[in-house]
């Protein structure tokens, strides 16, 4: 934070990594940010720690639920919108409407199964390989993560500890039966946040998004539409 001209505002939060390691980070407020055309004024944040160094930060919820949000990896697209606001092309051909769990978590259920589990939306920083190759994540000691072990064959990963495997998986459905594209996961020994599992690069790379924080929902359109 040397670099940047923050001003600390003597607040402080706790804040823990997917270990559970605790962190107290301190409030700050940034004079000046451009996203685009968007110029924001003392935008508010807190520190950010992390083993990858070549991150600046992460924009979170606190700042992107003022907006609706479009997040379109497949073409190469980031956008805010004002809530009451919704582009013409939602109603194009090929998009599927999802229920979201606030803060931003999607209900999921696995194939033959009748309990619904909770992935949170991330950045999936944790679940990049050496080869660049991006993952979801699914927390080991979840119910989810127990079945998978019994169900899926896991291709074991000895280069790291905390992660106990890799595999493939077609069988993700929304509550209302619609189902994920075909996605890699990393079977991860994490402590926080108590959620069954983490959809990042993986997913959005397969997705144009657009999220409805005033309806809580997550429209989703396949890369391939």
């Amino acid at each position: 934070m040397s670099e940047l001209d923050v001003t600390y505002t003597g607040a402080t939060k706790e804040n823990y990594d997917f270990k559970g390691q605790k962190f107290d980070s301190r409030h700050y407020l940034l004079p000046k940010v451009e996203i685009g055309s968007l110029v924001l004024d003392q935008l508010p944040g807190y520190e950010f720690f992390s083993r990858y160094d070549d991150m600046g930060g992460l924009i979170g919820l606190a700042f992107l639920n003022q907006f609706n949000v479009l997040i379109d990896y497949p073409n190469r697209k980031f956008g805010l919108y004002r809530k009451e606001f919704y582009p013409d092309y939602l109603k194009s051909q090929g998009w599927k409407s999802v229920q979201f769990v606030p803060p931003l978590s999607l209900p999921v259920k696995l194939k033959d199964y009748e309990e619904t589990f909770t992935f949170c939306l991330d950045t999936g920083v944790i679940a990049v390989d050496k080869e660049k190759h991006s993952y979801g994540t699914i927390r080991s000691e979840s119910t989810l993560g127990k079945l998978l072990q019994q169900n899926e064959t896991l291709e074991p990963d000895p280069s790291d500890v905390e992660i106990l495997g890799t595999f493939s998986s077609n069988q993700l459905r929304t509550p209302c039966n619609y189902r994920l594209a075909p996605m890699d996961f990393m079977l991860v020994d994490y402590k926080f946040p108590k959620r069954d599992g983490f959809l990042g690069h993986n997913f959005f790379s397969k997705y144009s998004v657009f999220i409805d924080f005033t309806q809580d929902e997550i429209h989703l359109r396949p890369h391939n539409n």
